[in-house]
């Protein structure tokens, strides 16, 4: 700084290093697991828009908060995430069952792998 400069005020000094950018990189993708009424079950997918989640897993299910949840990540300036599809599975007289969505598969033990 010169010595001519005086206090009170506001005096700017021109740092002569070049400006480096190193951006904003991603940080995380979130994830949503939820009851959907298809789509992959238990099965992380990359989803990058509510149209693409409409695709791979239905439309909002009654009593469930999945849909809603990804429409406002999305809605709220989100551009992708995983979705895992869940579903409870029980064990009844040597069947298994998987419950999702008010839809029932059952199969026997052996089957689910």
């Amino acid at each position: 700084m010169s010595d001519s400069l005086r206090p009170p005020g506001v005096y700017v000094q021109k740092d002569e290093r070049p400006d480096y950018n190193l951006g904003i990189a991603k940080t995380g993708v979130p994830g949503f697991l939820g009851v959907a009424t298809k789509g992959p079950l238990h099965d992380p997918t990359r989803i990058a828009s509510i149209e693409q989640y409409r695709d791979v897993f239905g439309e909002r299910v009654s009593g469930a908060y999945l849909y809603d949840a990804v429409r406002l990540f999305f809605d709220n300036g989100g551009d992708e995430c995983f979705i895992v599809r869940v579903a409870r599975t029980e064990k009844r007289r040597g069947v298994e069952k998987a419950a999702s969505a008010g839809i029932t598969m059952e199969a026997p033990s052996s089957a689910w792998g």
